[in-house]
Parts: structure tokens; sequence; C-alpha cells
């Protein structure tokens, strides 16, 4: 999986590149074929917030099979928020992958009765 990182009104550090890349990559698991997918993380540093001192959000996209799948994730701590994102991504490819798996097996289970009829 190729991971892209990049950060609005933040520095990506080495650290931080780190740690978001071992989080993302955990996520390859999910996806047949992660070798040719990329990931876009964006770090932002919200301003303006409502809340004082530093608000940051993580937008993790991840494009699978012609199909964008989106979370984002607003937290008072980056690595949090990093993580949090991580998480929400991983319930929804989950959700993803055991959909089709359910389409498959009951359309193996149609095939089975029309052969059985025979």
């Amino acid at each position: 999986m190729k991971i892209h990182i990049s950060g609005v009104h933040i520095e990506v550090t080495d650290s931080i590149e780190e740690y978001a890349t071992k989080k993302i990559s955990s996520l390859a698991r999910y996806i047949p074929h992660a070798e040719d997918v990329s990931a876009n993380v964006v770090l932002t540093k919200v301003s303006g917030h409502k809340h004082k001192g530093d608000i940051y959000k993580t937008e993790i996209n991840i494009q699978v099979r012609g199909k964008l799948h989106h979370t984002e994730s607003v937290k008072d701590d980056l690595y949090v928020s990093i993580g949090a994102a991580r998480e929400d991504m991983e319930k929804e490819l989950k959700h993803t992958s055991g959909k089709k798996e359910a389409l498959w097996k009951r359309g193996a289970q149609k095939i089975k009765k029309l052969i059985k009829g025979f």
C-alpha cells in the first residue's frame, strides 16, 4: 500500500510520519491486492476552533476498486486523532469486505441449489 501523508498548518515530522505509516499500513490486511492501493492521509491543525488549545483533525482516504473510503477524526492530541481515524477506517473496510463475502456466499448457495435440482 502506498501511503501519502500531508500536513495543513502543521509540519509532518519523521516521528509523526513513522507513526501514521505504521498505523495505516496495518489496514492492508483488509484490502485485497493492497499493493495497488494508495492511502491519502491529511493531518490538520485546526485554528479558530470553539475550544481553546490545539485541535487536530486526521482524514484518511483510501480508494479500493473504484469505491472511496473516507474517515476523519477530530481530537485534542494528534496521535490519538490518527489512531481514532484508523479504527474508523478499519470498521468501514471490515463492513465492506463482509458485504462482498456475504454476497459471494449467497450466490454460491444458489448455484449449489441449482446443481442439486438437476
